[in-house]
């Protein structure tokens, strides 16, 4: 059956050229509305925040003590308390906070319980049986009952996928031990009302950060002052874009709804392409590796499904390893490092040792998962090939001058 309409155009396309056509119309209003803006300049706003910066925001805050206590992470668990009755006996005692270990976005470890984050502040698509990974990994530490689970989405429309769960949905960990918070309602009013009002004089810096932070927040979500004429305005045009200013309530609703799942189809339309295109980055890569590196060992995994790759085989006296770049189909984000890929079916210490002297050196390098010696993120950009080929020089060069101890 043909996938075309009776005008012979086909129906996808049609829906693409249309959204793209309001978007252009809508974004072209907002450019014009932010011109008339009076000058606004936000530090985090120029660096493009993604999940992983709002990650170590908010764990760099939670971990600031001050002479007498952790303040703001006890704020934050009176936060917990007050959402979940469940969340009531935990209370700061030693605690240890990371960002970005063993793929967690914020863990806090305390001597009787742990608190998992998962950042979904721009909607990454969960992995298949994420939470439960992540629940799997603490186990060996925490009892169950002293696991729990803190889900931070933007403005609440998105919810943890029953495969994210796995074999954990169901259970007390999601019906007791989890909370939904988002950074629009929750984390912004905790900030602006429970935080900034309480620090101290003398913390200049501290309260200058989460000024800057609540003010990106409040920029993200629309919700500047300086913003609200011209939300007005948006609001007005889009209104008179779909035609139905005069329309019933339930019709502007049924419009409005349409164009939002119409828009979603897009989106995820584009976001295939971008994929597509990231993954062709790491096949360039690989063709790069094959022309730079002719007397090496390159394999091309680049149609991995979850986690393709380019690696470049080496060897150290006995043992092999692999200088691999990487794309994570998840999160979309590419990174490189050294890990056991296509060398040995476990880690070897005297390798993980041997490297850690580079790792320390070169900084930024995460060393937290069952492949991975050490890896750290990079770009898509020109420089991306080009950083991981000085790496890739560089662990050439470190294994020529340097014995492996035993």
């Amino acid at each position: 059956m043909s996938s075309t309409s009776s005008s012979g155009v086909n129906p996808e396309m049609k829906l693409f050229s249309e959204v793209n056509d309001f978007c252009d119309s809508i974004f072209g209003k907002i450019k014009e509305e932010e011109a008339k803006l009076p000058y606004h300049i936000n530090i985090i706003d120029l660096l493009r925040a993604g999940e992983n910066a709002h990650s170590r925001i908010l764990g760099r805050l939670l971990e600031q003590k001050n002479d007498k206590n952790y303040q703001i992470l006890d704020s934050f668990l009176c936060l917990l308390k007050k959402k979940n009755d469940n969340f009531s006996s935990l209370n700061v005692q030693e605690p240890t906070i990371s960002c970005e270990k063993g793929r967690i976005d914020i863990l806090i470890k305390d001597k009787n319980y742990t608190i998992i984050f998962e950042n979904k502040i721009h909607n990454a698509i969960d992995r298949d049986k994420q939470i439960e990974k992540y629940i799997n990994k603490l186990t060996t530490q925490y009892k169950d009952n002293q696991i729990y689970v803190l889900y931070l989405s933007a403005d609440g429309r998105k919810e943890p996928t029953a495969e994210s769960w796995g074999k954990y949905k169901g259970t007390d960990f999601e019906k007791k031990r989890y909370i939904q918070l988002t950074f629009k309602d929750d984390i912004l009013n905790w900030l602006k009302e429970d935080i900034l009002p309480n620090i101290r004089i003398k913390d200049i810096h501290l309260k200058s950060a989460i000024e800057q932070y609540t003010d990106h927040l409040e920029g993200f979500f629309n919700l500047r002052t300086i913003q609200k004429l011209m939300n007005i305005k948006l609001q007005e045009e889009i209104l008179t874009q779909l035609n139905i200013k005069e329309n019933s309530v339930q019709e502007k609703l049924t419009v409005l709804n349409q164009k939002i799942d119409d828009i979603e189809r897009v989106k995820n339309q584009l976001a295939m392409v971008k994929s597509q295109i990231e993954v062709e980055f790491l096949k360039e890569c690989y063709y790069k590796l094959k022309n730079d590196f002719p007397n090496y060992e390159i394999i091309n995994n680049t149609d991995h499904k979850d986690h393709p790759n380019a690696v470049l085989k080496m060897k150290k006296d006995d043992y092999l390893f692999g200088v691999l770049i990487e794309r994570s189909s998840y999160s979309g984000k590419i990174y490189y490092g050294i890990g056991r890929h296509f060398s040995s079916g476990l880690q070897e210490e005297n390798i993980k040792k041997f490297f850690s002297l580079l790792f320390n050196e070169e900084g930024k390098f995460i060393s937290d998962s069952d492949f991975w010696y050490g890896w750290k993120y990079t770009s898509y950009d020109g420089n991306g090939y080009n950083e991981f080929k000085e790496f890739v020089e560089k662990v050439i060069k470190y294994c020529k001058d340097n014995p492996l101890e035993k």
